[in-house]
């Protein structure tokens, strides 16, 4: 094996494990938020969603700034077709979190969590048949546990099973378009935002004008 094999092998390592801890904690943080939704349970969902996309796209635009990307931005906003499947994967998130924090301040947190345990195995799926990447047999083996698993839980909650496979496939959609489109993480998030922004902010001025508080009308507390 050559240095410029071991090298290269040393990179993959590298970023599988990255990807990895990264995965790791992305899921995390996404299992604590229930317990932030839960706090302020009294606003109603669409409100949340829309002050996230709100203050979000400050953020977003001062780490563009700093990671310099914003040469990136301008490249993606020149592709009509690039443009157009972040439209798409913007409404996939965008349905997805509202679904969420309706199902969690909602009282149907089981179905949510549900929804998340079924999504890995969807990404699976759709990365053999869509993408056509490759399993191995232990690979299809762990697969055939995990189904046998989901189908256990799914036959005790097809009550609420629609949020269950509607945050899934929301999610796996988004997964799998964003792995295609030609953008990275953070500007694709970007744009994204930028894009539901004027829903959000419309929303948030109706609300104010119909007598809703909104932020900066009421208490940090809420009831």
């Amino acid at each position: 094996m050559n240095s410029t094999t071991t090298t290269t092998h040393h990179h993959h390592r590298h970023q599988s494990r990255g990807g990895f801890v990264l995965g790791l904690s992305a899921y995390a943080l996404w299992g604590v938020l229930p317990l932030y939704f839960k706090a302020i349970a009294a606003i109603a969902p669409f409100d949340i969603v829309a002050h996230r996309v709100l203050w979000s796209l400050p953020f977003l635009a001062l780490l563009i700034t700093v990671s310099r990307s914003w040469a990136k931005v301008r490249s993606v906003v020149g592709e009509p077709r690039t443009l157009g499947m972040l439209f798409i994967t913007a409404l996939l998130i965008g349905a997805n979190w509202l679904l969420y924090v309706y199902a969690v301040n909602g009282g149907h947190m089981p179905a949510a969590s549900f929804g998340y345990y079924l999504n890995p195995l969807a990404n699976v799926l759709l990365g053999r048949f869509v993408l056509k990447e490759r399993l191995n047999r232990l690979q299809w083996a762990a697969v055939a546990i995990a189904a046998v698993g989901i189908s256990i839980l799914a036959a005790g909650a097809l009550s609420q099973l629609w949020i269950s496979l509607t945050l899934c496939a929301s999610f796996a959609l988004y997964g799998l378009l964003r792995k295609v489109v030609a953008a990275d993480a953070v500007t694709g998030l970007g744009i994204e935002t930028a894009m539901l922004f004027p829903l959000a902010l419309v929303w948030l001025m109706w609300r104010y004008s119909v007598g809703v508080p909104v932020m900066g009308t009421t208490s940090m507390l809420t009831p």
